[in-house]
């Protein structure tokens, strides 16, 4: 994503999409040992604060120790590891199935269900939900094999497959899951007054936990206990990898120093997982809750998918393999429209604090920039997008009471703003585009992958080609 900004706008807006996209890396690092941390604390209390929603001083000291783990299998190397991983991924997806099998045949009471309490806060408190709730959060996988997409041999076929598959099973597992969440919570055990959603916050460990102790079922807690500490050892280890390979490529580009370029005799980045480390160390301290760092992490990774629409504008031009996206034109628009959205239902603060940690690396370009020498004119081709951001925090700031606004914009007609100006910045971020390919990858497509070389190579032959028949002048 880093590179094909980078491609259709310029290195600016490739840096800040890979910033962003390197620092949702970290903090996803970091919430699943926030995650890991705040499970053992239902066994051990000391490991939670007073109020039982964050870690204490001892929890975030365990939350490191987590970090450190996850970074130790990383240097270890993916072949080492990956069975590993592929045994939690096989625990993670059973214990869901376990949970949903014993809801389905020996709790079943669809009458627990109410359209009222659907719906505690208001249909804004749904939409908050999917994005500040973590809904979002657990979909944000369907990245990881796009960003490997150069190690895949067809990627034609296996990104879209594993894409889609992925995508569609976690809906229909996450679906059931909800539903089941719906008929096992009971309020009388729970000594929670019926509906009452908000006061499940003040439960000490996990509501599903809770509701399921409440029943009766301590072997399913045990398993679902177990699967919370070390599931987010696997979740943990992608996004470690993710951002190593984000920060490599950053380097790549020159806007890295070149350390975190540089691979150990293993073919592991090393010190890009040290930077990682490091940087997901520093986001527990000020977000030591999961309810907490789930807004900052999904928030940094939402906010990078709106450059894909539009780059996928522009580059969709230049593909010279025939492949057209269906009803790109609609899809495209549309794409970038639901990103703004899931942004903006984030709410306000969190929305400041998410556009503030995106822009925050841009001392950084301006050293690295003014090294290369160049910019390749990338300031113009940005503005649209600052623009976008200064847009989005004015409508999230007065925005409706549901999405955390002072209510001078009343929901839905925040809502209808929110789309009408997405819809205007898509198309002045496609009319802005500047592409091009930037000489330091040219230069290092040598020593690249054959997938990565023939794009660049397609890509560079297209360029010359549109811009020969449409000069600029």
């Amino acid at each position: 994503m880093a590179k094909y900004s980078d491609y259709s706008h310029g290195p600016l807006l490739g840096f800040i999409t890979g910033w962003s996209i390197f620092l949702a890396g970290v903090s996803y690092s970091a919430l699943e040992a926030v995650a890991s941390a705040q499970a053992l604390s239902f066994l051990y209390s000391p490991l939670a604060s007073s109020s039982g929603s964050s870690l204490s001083p001892l929890g975030i000291l365990v939350a490191f120790a987590f970090l450190l783990l996850f970074f130790s299998l990383n240097l270890a190397g993916v072949r080492k590891v990956g069975g590993f991983l592929s045994f939690l991924t096989l625990v993670k997806f059973l214990v869901p199935v376990m949970v949903l099998s014993f809801v389905f045949t020996l709790r079943f009471s669809p009458a627990s269900i109410s359209s009222a309490a659907l719906t505690p806060s208001s249909f804004g408190g749904v939409l908050m939900a999917i994005s500040a709730g973590g809904i979002i959060s657990t979909y944000s996988g369907f990245r990881q094999p796009i960003d490997m997409a150069a190690e895949a041999k067809n990627p034609k076929k296996d990104v879209p497959r594993a894409v889609i598959l992925s995508t569609a099973i976690s809906i229909a597992l996450y679906t059931l899951l909800g539903i089941a969440f719906l008929m096992v919570v009971n309020w009388h055990a729970l000594g929670i007054p019926a509906g009452n959603w908000k006061a499940l916050l003040a439960l000490h460990s996990s509501p599903f936990i809770d509701a399921a102790a409440s029943l009766g079922a301590i072997w399913l807690v045990v398993f679902m206990l177990l699967d919370s500490v070390y599931s987010p050892m696997g979740e943990s280890g992608v996004y470690f990898t993710t951002s190593s390979r984000i920060s490599f490529a950053m380097a790549e580009q020159g806007y890295f120093p070149k350390i975190f370029g540089e691979l150990n005799d293993e073919g592991v980045p090393a010190k890009a997982l040290l930077l990682g480390l490091a940087l997901s160390a520093l986001f527990i301290i000020p977000f030591p809750s999961w309810y907490q760092m789930v807004e900052v992490a999904s928030g940094l990774t939402v906010i990078t998918y709106s450059m894909g629409p539009v780059s996928s504008a522009i580059l969709g031009a230049f593909s010279s393999d025939g492949f057209k996206l269906p009803a790109g034109r609609i899809i495209k628009p549309a794409a970038f429209v639901v990103t703004t959205f899931l942004v903006y239902w984030f709410g306000w603060p969190y929305t400041l604090y998410v556009i503030g940690l995106a822009l925050l690396g841009i001392p950084i370009y301006a050293v690295y920039a003014r090294k290369l020498g160049t910019v390749y004119g990338s300031m113009r081709a940005a503005l649209w997008y600052f623009g976008y951001l200064a847009t989005l925090l004015v409508f999230s700031y007065l925005g409706s009471h549901a999405f955390g606004g002072i209510g001078f914009i009343r929901e839905p007609f925040d809502l209808v703003g929110v789309m009408v100006a997405a819809l205007m910045f898509y198309y002045a971020g496609v009319k802005s585009a500047s592409p091009h390919i930037p000489p330091l990858l040219l230069a290092s497509a040598v020593q690249s992958g054959e997938n990565e070389r023939n794009r660049l190579k397609l890509l560079v032959k297209a360029i010359a080609r549109r811009r020969s028949r449409s000069p600029r002048p």
